[in-house]
Order: structure tokens, then sequence, then C-alpha cells
């Protein structure tokens, strides 16, 4: 049997017109604790979780899961059968991956080959 590719959910990824009020909803409103803010998306804690709950500006609904290698689980996943829906691409932490399983899911992977975001005392992006 092999070695289980898909790690641990990294995150949970809505989508969101507006920030602000994503901070004020979830954080202020909800009681999350903001772990970081880029100009595109903003994370909060899930607290019985390793998981984040970010909401972006462009991307969303999707569930991510972290992966070791993207390029290499990409290919993994190919070979299984699943069908590439976005290859390989760049992002702040890493590489991030979007692929359709043989039964019309959307999957989505990425890795921390980059490390993992650096954020000022306040969460945002430095």
């Amino acid at each position: 049997m092999p070695t289980p590719l898909l790690r641990k959910i990294d995150c949970c990824m809505l989508k969101t017109h507006d920030l602000d009020e994503a901070v004020a909803f979830y954080g202020g409103r909800l009681g999350h604790t903001l772990l970081w803010r880029t100009e595109e998306a903003v994370a909060f804690r899930l607290p019985e979780s390793e998981a984040e709950l970010v909401l972006h500006l462009y991307i969303g609904p999707a569930v991510y899961f972290l992966v070791d290698d993207v390029e290499q689980a990409h290919r993994s996943l190919l070979q299984s059968g699943a069908i590439s829906i976005k290859a390989p691409f760049e992002i702040q932490i890493g590489k991030c991956a979007i692929v359709r399983d043989p039964l019309g899911n959307s999957v989505a992977i990425l890795d921390q080959s980059k490390g993992e975001l650096v954020t000022d005392a306040k969460g945002v992006q430095r």
C-alpha cells in the first residue's frame, strides 16, 4: 500500500468581496483569531485544528490539502487518473495545483517549499 499523498487539510478557503468585512465578521463577531493578512486574503485560527480559515478576494470556495511536493504529487495524481485543472504554479509559501479526481471533485494541493508566510505582530504580511 502506498504512503498517503495528502498529509492534512491546510486551509478551508472562502471567497469574499471585502477583506475588512471578513475581519469584522469572522474576527469581531465570531471571535476567530486573525493569523495573517495580505492584499488578497486574510486567515483566521480554527481553535481545534491546525487548518486555517482563509477568506480570499479571488479564490474559493475550496479545501487545500498539504503535500510534501506539489510537482511530485501532481504527477502522482495524474498517473492515478486525475485530470489537471491548473498545473503547478508559484504561491507565496511554495507551489499549488488543482486537479479533478475521477469522481468529479476538485482537489487543491499546496506545499510549503518556500516556508511559512512571514507576518508582523498584527498578522500583516512583511
